[in-house]
């Protein structure tokens, strides 16, 4: 077992210390990821599934922007992108993932929330909710390019 640290404190109320939601493995099972809301990271660990193990791999972790929260973490099919759902912030942050290596490299990081939502980050009517990580990498609300994750527009009605 390993205690992740050191606790965000970005938000004092959400991130007193670690708060681990989701794990998840690599397309090819030699890496595990946890996306921690207390930490801000997505922590990396090697994985040896034969004896049922998990070492912190070297990068040991991806971090999101302050006070994210990261919560559901998952892979776009072509597996050389990750995407992490931040809670706390209503926004999404890709990484490029480097599969020999284990490696998240931050790119960007967007807002789920409409241009014109009179919901901010902040508002105290805000009760954040995520995308599902089954439907991260076919979600509306992100489209992805091979160098950055942009909002998606919706058509207009005709």
């Amino acid at each position: 077992m390993y205690q992740h640290e050191p606790a965000s404190k970005a938000n004092p109320k959400r991130q007193e210390g670690p708060h681990a939601h989701s794990i998840n493995v690599d397309a090819g099972n030699q890496f595990a990821f946890a996306a921690d809301l207390g930490c801000d990271r997505v922590f990396i660990y090697k994985l040896d599934a034969a004896q049922g193990k998990i070492t912190p791999n070297t990068p040991a972790f991806g971090t999101v922007p302050a006070g994210g929260g990261p919560r559901h973490f998952a892979f776009h099919p072509n597996g050389k992108y990750a995407y992490v759902c931040n809670e706390m912030t209503c926004t999404v942050t890709a990484f490029e993932y480097d599969a020999a290596r284990g490696a998240l490299t931050e790119k960007d990081t967007v807002s789920t929330l409409p241009e014109a939502s009179p919901l901010t980050r902040s508002s105290p009517l805000l009760r954040p909710r995520c995308i599902p990580a089954a439907s991260l990498p076919m979600c509306p609300t992100v489209a992805t390019t091979p160098s950055r994750c942009m909002p998606w527009t919706r058509p207009a009605a005709s």
